[in-house]
């Protein structure tokens, strides 16, 4: 609520300035020896109003505060690369190379009881694994 408010706000300085502008450019008063017209003077005192008007608006408080780090939900980055890794090898062997898998498939239904396949999507590659060891990498 407060933002729509500032952002009307800067809307009618800006209008505001625009129009003191457009009198200014299109007047026929002529130009004094000293000093500024009138309207150049309406001018200038109408370009500080849109200045605080703009920066009022700011938000301050966010150029100081750190923010949160965002966590990316959608892709897990792995640390390695699928060549790096032998068959025979432990699972944990596997995660301290490649990290947390992005997906684990158990496959016990069609390789047997304890296989599973881990998928590392940023890498784009497969770890099958029977009774805790690789079998092969795809």
């Amino acid at each position: 609520m407060k933002t729509m408010l500032l952002l009307a706000i800067v809307a009618v300085a800006v209008v505001q300035w625009l129009v003191v502008a457009l009198i200014a450019i299109t007047t026929r008063e002529k130009f004094p020896k000293k000093g500024l017209r009138g309207i150049d003077r309406t001018l200038v005192a109408s370009s500080i109003v849109l200045a605080i008007a703009f920066l009022a608006q700011l938000d301050y408080s966010s150029l100081w505060k750190r923010s949160a780090p965002v966590a990316n939900a959608s892709v897990t980055v792995s640390r390695g690369s699928c060549a790096t890794i032998d068959n025979g090898m432990t699972v944990a062997d596997v995660k301290k190379r490649m990290g947390t898998p992005d997906r684990m498939t158990p496959d016990e239904e069609t390789r047997g009881p304890g296989a599973v396949t881990l998928f590392y999507e940023s890498s784009r590659c497969s770890v099958h694994v029977v009774g805790g060891r690789v079998e092969f990498v795809d």
